[in-house]
């Protein structure tokens, strides 16, 4: 996913995928759409607020920390997630166009567990999960890779960070604790001293 703010012509831009709570918040700061590119053009003044509604929607911007991108986990279940299109993370997860055709998925994500129907919901409402006629699972698991921490609803339970990153990052947070402890011992001793 590439989103870019950048200066042009006196305009801040913002080039980025679809997401549908952008229009909103992007017209909500004065941005007009263009169609020849795809991109949206605000006041030049108001480029910080620009990168704070993209960092907002999307998570993050090109070149901003990557190292806090992580792979995460979900369970998407039929009762919770009957929201055709879903969209987590400032992106696509999973979509049904049509009733008969196929569910896709966005970019990164892939499914671990389970399986959707192959067809779902109506003609005028297609649904991520299959009428009552189908076998499959109440929930599916997928994998969303390159999620930006910041996106991630630490309260959610169908969620769960996995890899690499979530243990590394266990670690260093351990490793704090244990520094900061450290520097309390040693501001007491100081104290005794003084």
């Amino acid at each position: 996913m590439t989103v870019k703010v950048f200066e042009s012509n006196g305009k801040a831009v913002l080039d980025s995928p679809y997401h549908p709570d952008l229009p909103h918040k992007a017209k909500s700061l004065g941005g007009r759409f263009n169609g020849s590119d795809k991109s949206w053009s605000f006041d030049a003044r108001d480029i910080e607020r620009v990168r704070d509604m993209a960092r907002a929607v999307y998570g993050t911007i090109d070149g901003d920390d990557t190292s806090n991108l992580v792979t995460v986990r979900v369970q998407i279940n039929n009762n919770r997630d009957a929201t055709n299109p879903l969209w987590m993370f400032g992106r696509l997860i999973a979509e049904r166009r049509y009733r008969d055709s196929d569910v896709r998925f966005g970019d990164g994500v892939v499914v671990t567990d389970g399986h959707f129907a192959p067809s779902g919901g109506s003609s005028k409402y297609p649904s991520l999960f299959g009428n009552s006629s189908f076998t499959q699972p109440d929930t599916v698991t997928v994998e969303v890779r390159d999620v930006p921490r910041s996106l991630i609803d630490s309260d959610d339970d169908r969620i769960t960070i996995v890899g690499q990153a979530a243990g590394q990052l266990d670690a260093l947070n351990a490793r704090r604790e244990a520094l900061v402890k450290e520097l309390a011992d040693i501001d007491a001793q100081i104290a005794e001293l003084s």
